[in-house]
C-alpha cells in the first residue's frame, strides 16, 4: 500500500490533477479510484499533463531492446493486435531490471505483482476448478498460443531478448501493458502508442454505469465527469461491452451486474 501512496505523490509532483479523488482498496488485490468530494457534471476529476505522457517512440530512445526490435519496422504487422503490448511488455521488464538506473523508475516500481489472478497463470489445482468451462479453456489455450507466437517473433527479430525477458516475464509485461497503454492523437495529427500514468486506476466499466469520459483537453489527458458524482463514488470510465469470460481473461476477475453480457461458444460445422 505504501508504494501506491508514493506513486500518488510522484504523479502529483509532476503536475497531475488528482485532488478530487484517491486510491481506495477493495481488497488486497484490487483498488479503485474514489471521489473525495462531490463533483459536478463537466468538472475535471483527473488530469494528466502532456509532459507525463510516455509515447513508445520516446521510450525506445533509452531502450536497447525496443530499438533493436524496431529496426526494420516489420513486427508491427506480424504481432497480434494491439502490437504495442508486446513492445511495452519488453520495455516494462527491461526498466524494472535497470532499477535505480531507469529514467522511469518511479513509474515501473509501483507495478503490481499479483499476476496469479489471471487465468494464464492458474495453478493445476485452479485449472481443475474450471473443468466443464470449455469456453474459458479454449480462450485460455488461444491466448497462450498468441503470447508464445509473439514472443517467438521477438526472439527471431532480436535473439538477445531471451537474456533479458523470459517468456513468463513477457507474459507479465503484456498484462501490465493491456491496462495501461492508449492510442492517442497528438496535435501534429499523428496517433501514437502511449502510457499515461494514474489513469489505470479508474476501472473500465463492465457492469456499473460510467461517470467519467476520457478526453484530451488543454494538453492534458482528462477524466471529465459526465454526470454528478457523489463523495465516495468509484470513478468509472468507458463503457466496455464484454462478457464475464472476456473480463476474467483480461482483468483476472468477473464483474458484478454483468449477467446480460455472458456468452457461450457453440461449435458447428457447415456442409
Amino acid at each position: 500500500m505504501v508504494k501506491f501512496k508514493k506513486y500518488e505523490e510522484w504523479v502529483k509532483s509532476k503536475g497531475a490533477i488528482i485532488e478530487k479523488c484517491k486510491l481506495k482498496w477493495k481488497h488486497s488485490l484490487q483498488n479503485n479510484l474514489v471521489a473525495t468530494q462531490d463533483i459536478k457534471k463537466g468538472e475535471t476529476v483527473v488530469g494528466i499533463p502532456y509532459a507525463q505522457w510516455m509515447p513508445l517512440e520516446a521510450l525506445m530512445a533509452d531502450s536497447p531492446i525496443c530499438l533493436k526490435l524496431n529496426e526494420k519496422g516489420e513486427l508491427t504487422k506480424k504481432l497480434s493486435h494491439p502490437w504495442r503490448n508486446s513492445f511495452f511488455a519488453c520495455w516494462f521488464i527491461e526498466q524494472q531490471k535497470l532499477g535505480e538506473k531507469s529514467k522511469c523508475r518511479e513509474y515501473v516500481s509501483f507495478l503490481p505483482n499479483n499476476q496469479h489472478i489471471f487465468p494464464e497463470n492458474y495453478t493445476e489445482k485452479e485449472m481443475e476448478m474450471l473443468k466443464g468451462c470449455e469456453h474459458i479453456a479454449k480462450k485460455l489455450e488461444l491466448k497462450n498460443k498468441v503470447i508464445q507466437h509473439d514472443y517467438d517473433l521477438l526472439l527471431a527479430a532480436n535473439p538477445a531478448i531471451k537474456d533479458t525477458v523470459s517468456l513468463e516475464e513477457f507474459k507479465q509485461g503484456r498484462t501490465w501493458a493491456a491496462s495501461r497503454a492508449y492510442d492517442l492523437a497528438f496535435t501534429d495529427g499523428q496517433t501514437r502508442q502511449v502510457l499515461v500514468p494514474f489513469l489505470e486506476f479508474s476501472p473500465i466499466n463492465h457492469g456499473s454505469e460510467l461517470n467519467v469520459k476520457c478526453m484530451q483537453v488543454d494538453n492534458h489527458m482528462k477524466l471529465m465527469a459526465c454526470k454528478d458524482i457523489k463523495k465516495g463514488d468509484v470513478i468509472v470510465q468507458q463503457q466496455a461491452k464484454a462478457s464475464n469470460t472476456d473480463v476474467l481473461m483480461n482483468t483476472g476477475f468477473c464483474a458484478e451486474n454483468n449477467g446480460d453480457r455472458n456468452n457461450v461458444v457453440v461449435d458447428i460445422s457447415l456442409d
